[in-house]
């Protein structure tokens, strides 16, 4: 399908794509419309329209209620311009920052912290935990973040996916 779509865009065919796969607008689409309820949220770029719909179901992954509660939860993942900016658009071989902002509510020892990054089309590409970058974490405790700071992205041009976790010291 989405070679399909390619075609038709390259031959200047107009394309009206819904999807909740976020990856795919950014990638296919020159813009994006969010719609909520039958509400217009954003109406523009699509990275930017995938970044209101984000923010705007901030409970979306988190528990259904039927485990026990977590004593650590990540509350949000920003990415950050080397200027400390927030951005869903980067540049090859530029700086990026991956800040995992979290919520302790008791203190949590040794804690993992990991970041995986995948394709559009859903390949694996990379991935560190704080394990394997050997920074250990110590006790953390209430609210605060931890950065995964990038000097040089080297990423090719294109759409990804970034999924960041807060594991127990065995890594589950």
């Amino acid at each position: 399908c989405v070679t399909r779509m390619r075609e038709l865009l390259k031959r200047g065919v107009p394309l009206v794509f819904v999807s909740h796969n976020l990856a795919a607008v950014v990638d296919l689409c020159t813009r994006a419309i969010f719609v909520e309820r039958g509400q217009v949220q954003f109406d523009g770029r699509p990275a930017e329209a995938v970044a209101q719909f984000r923010q705007s179901r901030p409970g979306v992954h988190e528990s259904d209620g039927t485990a026990p509660p977590s004593p650590i939860r990540i509350t949000g993942v920003d990415l950050l311009q080397a200027g400390g900016d927030s951005s869903a658009l980067f540049r090859t071989d530029h700086a990026m920052t991956i800040r995992i902002r979290y919520r302790a509510t008791v203190p949590v020892a040794q804690p993992l912290v990991a970041v995986d990054i995948h394709g559009i089309d859903g390949v694996y590409c990379a991935g560190i935990n704080t394990r394997m970058d050997d920074c250990p974490l110590g006790t953390l405790d209430g609210d605060g973040h931890v950065d995964l700071v990038i000097p040089r992205l080297a990423l090719l041009p294109g759409a990804y996916s970034i999924s960041a976790g807060i594991l127990d010291p065995q890594g589950l």
